[in-house]
């Protein structure tokens, strides 16, 4: 997965949309909003993720439980170049190199991936004289991980969109259930933290004394590394969150000579 696959300049070919009749009726979904929420890696490395949200001019809409988002839209939030064939009823989406590009045919299930047919589980539509894809499909195909959850607390539909693949809350819950985290809070210089106790693990099964090859295997490429005298010291993982959450949501693992030897939420 490339860090730098939105790092590029872009070009946006201008869609002159079709309007049709047809009318899709939107899931019930009473959400007094839907955030779009992009998450990258920084062109620094060995920083934090970087979250910003991104506002559609036309609101997102869910269709059959799957985020759909004007085409336009799409292409400002992930930066790449898309071309309206207006003849054909085709659109063509590619990244800023050329290297990925994905043609669809408006109202069908077929896309072709790098000239692969596939089928899509929604098909783009046109509403209200614009074009709807779902972000989920075409983000995923160009290396992005597309999750979203309800916040039942604020009525909002939170989505996000990101290079690199992100925490669950389960992963960061510190609740002592007995099956999965065992864990104590800890003061530590005023700061509320916890600590996994000896015999606790995580909720994807990480222990003390497991190795860092365990670690990556079971929640990927950290999303930041700290070294100590030349060698890895801390992992670091960040979990989902809304911008209106002042702290950042992360899970620390801390090696001795590439052991787990501490995890800290």
């Amino acid at each position: 997965m490339s860090k730098h696959i939105n790092k590029y300049s872009y070009i946006i070919i201008v869609l002159f949309m079709i309007v049709s009749p047809t009318v899709y009726a939107k899931d019930n979904y009473d959400s007094k909003a839907i955030e779009i929420i992009i998450v990258d890696w920084p062109e620094k490395d060995n920083t934090w993720l970087s979250f910003y949200s991104f506002n559609s001019d036309v609101s997102p809409y869910m269709i059959n439980k799957e985020p759909m988002i004007p085409l336009r839209s799409l292409a400002e939030i992930l930066k790449y170049n898309v071309e309206y064939l207006g003849i054909e009823k085709k659109i063509t989406i590619c990244d800023s190199l050329k290297k990925n590009k994905l043609v669809f045919s408006l109202e069908s299930n077929e896309v072709y991936k790098n000239d692969i047919l596939y089928k899509m589980e929604q098909v783009p539509i046109i509403q209200n004289g614009r074009t709807y894809i779902s972000i989920k499909y075409v983000s995923e195909f160009f290396n992005k991980y597309v999750t979203w959850r309800m916040n039942i607390d604020n009525n909002t539909l939170f989505i996000w969109v990101s290079s690199a693949r992100l925490l669950t809350l389960d992963d960061i819950n510190v609740e002592n259930d007995g099956n999965f985290y065992f864990s104590q809070a800890m003061e530590d210089q005023g700061l509320g933290t916890h600590i996994l106790k000896s015999k606790g693990q995580t909720f994807r099964g990480i222990k003390h004394g497991d190795s860092y090859d365990k670690v990556f295997m079971l929640y990927g490429e950290p999303h930041k590394k700290t070294y100590r005298n030349g060698e890895l010291y801390e992992l670091s993982y960040e979990a989902e969150r809304s911008l209106h959450e002042s702290s950042r949501l992360t899970l620390d693992f801390y090696l001795d000579k590439g052991v787990v030897v501490d995890v800290r939420k």
